[in-house]
């Protein structure tokens, strides 16, 4: 029972253990107990594992005004399928909904990292919406995410790093690398057996990120009839860049398509 140890700081339901910060409320403690769904009170601020391993939550009710979702908040609620996520959110942690059930998801657009294992294991996961103002793609970000099949938006946002095994085992058939991505991990699509069509809109290929035994092969154990499209004016670039000449069968001058977007 909270509210016998921290009396008027926990919720009248004695789930939630509320402290007052000098950003807002932050829940630093919460009470499981067999709780299938749960409506969260007004914080801003939802602590590092909150609710981490809970196996019999379902559906969970986040507070509008919510800015910050800690580290390992929800790893591992392998029942949890339902989760609004509301577009006060700015931050989410790393391995926040590692191992979860849900099967979609869209990011508001403040948040601009994507931490490292944030949605790795999410094998029922087949849908996400990635936020405009997205920056980086931690590594394993969604790796192992084995139903994935769409990622949308990532072209229109302003992402410029894909770390390394970030789709590792995804079933995504295309992908968009928005033209101010400067680097890419290493494995960041390894064994996305679906992928065939790449289109990379940059002028300068990004810079391949070599893990500690000098390997790249971001593409390794993709579709055999994978086509990585460039823009005509970096082909040659692409096939002599360090990690991309060993993709130079698959490099593709992308023309016209190109070639309109940015111009002879």
């Amino acid at each position: 029972n909270l509210s016998a140890f921290y009396g008027i700081l926990a919720t009248e339901d004695n789930r939630c253990l509320i402290i007052n910060t000098s950003t807002g409320n932050e829940l630093v403690a919460f009470a499981p107990n067999g709780i299938i769904e749960y409506s969260f009170p007004d914080v801003v601020t939802i602590a590092d594992s909150i609710l981490q391993e809970c196996t019999t939550i379902e559906k969970i009710i986040l507070p509008n005004g919510l800015k910050s979702i800690g580290e390992s908040a929800f790893n591992g609620c392998t029942n949890l399928r339902n989760i609004n996520m509301p577009d006060s959110v700015s931050s989410i942690g790393s391995w926040a909904f590692s191992g979860s059930a849900i099967e979609s998801m869209n990011i508001p657009n403040n948040v601009e990292i994507i931490g490292d294992h944030t949605f790795r294991y999410c094998s029922n996961l087949s849908y996400i919406h990635l936020p405009n103002e997205l920056q980086k793609i931690g590594d394993y970000a969604f790796s192992e995410c084995t139903n994935l099949i769409k990622v949308n938006n990532m072209s229109s946002s302003e992402l410029y790093h894909i770390g390394a095994y970030a789709f590792c085992g995804c079933q995504i058939d295309s992908i968009d690398i928005p033209a101010n991505v400067t680097s890419i991990g290493y494995y960041a699509f390894l064994n996305c057996e679906s992928l065939k069509t790449v289109w990379s809109k940059n002028i300068t290929p990004p810079t391949a990120i070599f893990s500690g035994n000098n390997i790249w092969d971001a593409f390794a154990g993709c579709h055999a009839d994978l086509a990585i499209f460039v823009p005509s004016k970096s082909y040659d670039t692409f096939i002599t860049a360090p990690g991309w000449s060993d993709y130079k069968s698959s490099i593709v001058d992308g023309g016209d398509y190109f070639d309109d977007e940015f111009g002879d």
